[in-house]
Order: C-alpha cells, then sequence, then structure tokens
C-alpha cells in the first residue's frame, strides 16, 4: 500500500480506515439461507472501510458542518510520530482554496514529517433533528441509530466516500481468511460481540475487538446499511467483478446483525443478508462507511 492512502475530508487516515487490496475472495455461504447461493468467486478493486461504525459524534459534527451558513476552514495539523495524540496545529485557512492544499498532497509534500493532515476545522456541533438516537443510545461514541439509507449514504458521501456494496461489506467482514464471523477469530460469543439484548442497547463503537482487517463490531451492535437493493436471485445474476445491485426493488439490505433480538447466532454471519425497507428506521440500525483509496501523489 506504499503507492496508496485512505484518507477522508477531514483529514483522518489510517487511525479511521482500512485498506483492503483488490483481489478476489469467495462469496456466499452454503449454510445459510437460499439467498446466499450460489457461492461463487468474486474479484473488487481496492477500498477503505471504515474501522468503526458511524457514532454520535461523527452525526453530530455532519449536521452542525452542513446546516451552518459559515464559511469552511481547513487546518494542517502536525501529528508527533511517537504519539498520535500529540497534536499541534500548524497552519489555519478560511478555505480549501486559500489552503491550497488537498490531503493526499499533504502527505506527499511533507514525506519528511510524520503525520501532518488537513483536517476541516468544524463549527459547533448543534442539536440532533428529525429522528435522534433515543435515551440511552445518545452517547457520542455510541453508534448512530434510527438513520435510513439514504441519511447514511449523505454522510458517508459528505465524507468523499459511501455506503459500502454488499460484495465490499462481506469482504471486509470475512477478514481475508472466508471467516464464517466478522470477530477476530471467525467465531461468535457474547465476549465477541453485542447481541441478543446482551446489555439492552448498543455499546460504544471500537468495544471488541478487530477482525483480520481492523474492523470492528462488524457482528452485532447494529446493523448497517449497504448500497445494494436486496433480491434474493441477486447472486444468480450480477457481474463477477465489482458487483452491485441498484435494480430497484422496493428493498435495501442490511448486514452484521444488531444488538437487539435476533432469530438466531446465525443472523450475525459475515455472509447472512436481511431485507429493510430503504427508508425505514430503528434503534438497532446505523451503517459504516467506505472510501476509494488515492495515489499518495493525487
Amino acid at each position: 500500500m506504499s503507492d496508496k492512502v485512505c484518507i477522508d475530508r477531514l483529514g483522518r487516515g489510517e487511525e479511521a480506515w482500512s485498506f483492503i487490496p483488490a483481489g478476489p475472495f469467495k462469496m456466499g455461504s452454503e449454510d445459510g439461507g437460499s439467498d446466499e447461493r450460489p457461492v461463487r468467486q468474486v474479484t473488487l478493486d481496492a477500498y477503505c472501510p471504515a474501522k468503526y461504525e458511524i457514532s454520535n459524534d461523527d452525526w453530530a459534527r455532519y449536521k452542525a458542518a452542513t446546516s451552518s451558513s459559515s464559511q469552511r476552514k481547513f487546518e494542517l495539523v502536525h501529528i508527533d510520530c511517537s504519539s498520535q495524540s500529540n497534536e499541534k496545529v500548524v497552519d489555519t485557512r478560511a478555505t480549501r482554496e486559500e489552503l491550497a492544499v488537498s490531503p493526499a498532497n499533504v502527505l506527499a509534500d511533507h514525506k519528511n514529517v510524520c503525520g501532518v493532515r488537513s483536517r476541516e476545522v468544524l463549527p459547533p456541533i448543534q442539536d440532533e433533528d428529525e429522528r435522534p438516537s433515543p435515551e440511552g443510545f445518545d452517547a457520542p461514541n455510541q453508534p448512530r441509530v434510527n438513520i435510513s439509507r439514504q441519511e447514511a449514504r449523505g454522510y458517508c458521501q459528505w465524507l468523499g466516500g459511501d455506503l459500502m456494496t454488499e460484495a465490499q461489506w462481506e469482504k471486509a467482514a470475512k477478514g481475508g481468511k472466508d471467516l464464517e464471523y466478522a470477530t477476530a477469530d471467525g467465531k461468535i460469543s457474547k465476549g465477541q460481540a453485542n447481541y441478543s439484548w446482551f446489555f439492552g442497547k448498543t455499546v460504544v463503537v471500537g468495544s471488541y475487538a478487530a477482525n483480520p482487517f481492523g474492523l470492528h463490531d462488524m457482528a452485532g451492535n447494529v446493523w448497517e446499511w449497504v448500497k445494494d437493493n436486496y433480491d434474493a436471485s441477486a447472486y444468480t445474476y450480477l457481474s463477477a467483478e465489482n458487483p452491485v445491485n441498484l435494480k430497484e426493488t422496493g428493498w435495501g439490505v442490511l448486514r452484521g446483525g444488531g444488538w437487539y433480538y435476533l432469530l438466531s447466532d446465525s443472523d450475525l454471519r459475515a455472509a447472512n443478508r436481511r431485507y429493510y425497507a430503504p427508508a425505514g428506521r430503528d434503534f438497532d440500525i446505523g451503517a459504516r462507511c467506505a472510501l476509494s483509496p488515492r495515489d499518495l501523489n493525487q
């Protein structure tokens, strides 16, 4: 990955995003429902899934930034090599044009400096509107719930990415090892994921060990929206290269399982598919974004 970088519009890099290289994986499962078959090899371009689900803090910053009429500001931040928590602002300008750099160029132009990032200076966080996370689900680092697929896509696109496709989500969940569950070792237990009312609500993002791709909470906590529309027979006709089903079916797709009651542990499997109305919201539904990697000198 020496010539690629995963970085969003806020200047967050490897602390927020994992890199998954281009290549094939086995999509589907012989142990699940008929909509998971036929099992087939699918090849994807490289991409960068988020290490964590969208949090309430992420969402509040997004709403504050997009609802504010004030001029956007950006700053260059130098992160000390020995401690990523030791940040020092080295430059602040009114707009990205005045800053005259993109996040990728910042990295390219400061190769002799550890951890330089271009980061947006966001306006104060405002009160959430419409369908906020309910009481008990509203801590800053809990996952944002009560969002529709389109709302989730709006947030991801604002960051410079989008929701993952079903294929991207499943490849990420299987961790490059064809794992049955998206946990550190591919197994499932109450010590590895939040599900079936174990805590009676969501837990803060990153509460459990990451899977081999560095992704936390892909199993449990909240069901995660993906970009595709649901079709039980989609695997019989979608392309084997970068597949995505955008055909209108009236249903979206959720992946990963949530904290609420499940029919069985198998609902948490990496290959499991759940259909849901795209405009639907619930307190066990959230999302995770992905970016396309950039060339370092882009």
